[in-house]
């Protein structure tokens, strides 16, 4: 972590272009150029790529490297199996030509698969239809220096294509690490609509259970908790699946401590207390409860503190703010404020099907 970023292999793939014209490889070599003169976004490996390895394999046996008979030499190039040197007797850049078969994805011309070998007869027609170019890209640890940085790798690679009158279809970068790239650029979007669908879901059903002001309380309540495990995640947990895995969680979580004592404070009401003292009655009726879920919640993912594993780590610091939380505002915020609005006196706190009477003056 401290070198800031990890270098993985990336891939250059150009589709649909005819490598016998000499202006078609004169475009990739541009392309591949800017790609290796714009730091950070990819690198090609010190040795050759099929495409110069096969020129200077054609220089030095005399094959054209281009125009017709472009294709038999390539497949004689790929048919060597014994080291090449094209630069005797010093050897510096010797290559195997059959280790660039894998490079290289042969059709015919109506798009069927075809065998590169057949090349070999002249008459033979099976040609490129994609070919890969290795090199190096940069993954940086934080997850927003990777998003950032594939945009970077992207729109360069869009700006090399078009300096070379390519289109991006035709020259694109990939690399493994972009897959979780895009995953990370798409969370935001995911979380944003996952939160909105559970909100819905979740204020409807406690509007529909309880009495408006109660279920303004408990809809704080749940805000609250959620806002407080965002402030968790500024201290240094990454917004990645696991993150979002836990957020989504939250929602559903804080209802369960909440939703409790706010249906025992209102059984509590049609039972006869006093409205002041319902809140306190629900308390000792099922506080003990919601404590002991919390603490039982606590305890089965207290061994995933001291895993090896950064995931389970950050599972564990999520879901535990989530369990402390919750049972914060479940057994403390929650009864306070309803014993405060009661004494108050404030309208719409009795249930639904509670209809006030005389015993509510009872303590």
């Amino acid at each position: 972590a401290d070198f800031g970023c990890l270098p993985t292999q990336g891939t250059i793939i150009a589709r649909d272009i005819d490598f016998s014209e000499r202006r078609a490889q004169r475009q990739v070599d541009g392309f591949l150029s800017y790609m290796d003169a714009t730091p950070g976004t990819f690198q090609r490996y010190s040795y050759s790529s099929w495409l110069d390895a096969y020129r200077s394999y054609a220089s030095f046996i005399g094959s054209p490297g281009e125009g017709a008979g472009f294709w038999r030499g390539l497949a004689l190039f790929l048919n060597q199996t014994e080291p090449f040197c094209p630069d005797p007797p010093n050897c510096v850049h010797s290559f195997i030509p059959a280790s660039f078969r894998s490079d290289l994805i042969w059709v015919t011309a109506d798009g069927g698969k075809c065998d590169w070998r057949s090349n070999a007869d002249a008459d033979a027609d099976c040609r490129i239809a994609a070919a890969r170019f290795s090199g190096v890209v940069a993954t940086p640890e934080s997850t927003t220096d990777r998003m950032e940085l594939l945009r970077r790798q992207r729109g360069a690679a869009e700006e090399a294509a078009d300096s070379v009158g390519l289109t991006v279809k035709q020259m694109s970068l990939f690399a493994y690490s972009f897959l979780w790239s895009d995953r990370d650029e798409l969370i935001q979007s995911l979380m944003l609509t996952t939160f909105c669908l559970a909100a819905v879901a979740i204020f409807v059903t406690i509007y529909l259970s309880f009495a408006p002001l109660t279920s303004l309380v408990i809809t704080i309540a749940i805000v609250a908790i959620d806002c407080a495990i965002l402030v968790v995640m500024a201290l240094g947990v990454p917004l990645d699946a696991v993150s979002f895995v836990c957020l989504a969680m939250s929602s559903g979580m804080s209802v369960d401590y909440l939703v409790h004592l706010a249906h025992s404070c209102d059984l509590a009401m049609m039972q006869g207390f006093a409205l002041d003292k319902s809140a306190q009655h629900a308390l000792v009726e099922i506080g003990g409860s919601i404590f002991r879920g919390a603490i039982s919640s606590f305890l089965g993912i207290a061994v995933l503190a001291a895993s090896p594993s950064v995931l389970f780590r950050i599972f564990f610091q999520l879901y535990s703010s989530v369990v402390i939380l919750g049972l914060f505002y479940g057994v403390c915020f929650l009864p306070a404020t309803l014993s405060l609005l009661f004494s108050l006196g404030c309208k719409g706190l009795q249930p639904p099907s509670h209809s006030p009477t005389s015993s509510e003056r009872v303590v």
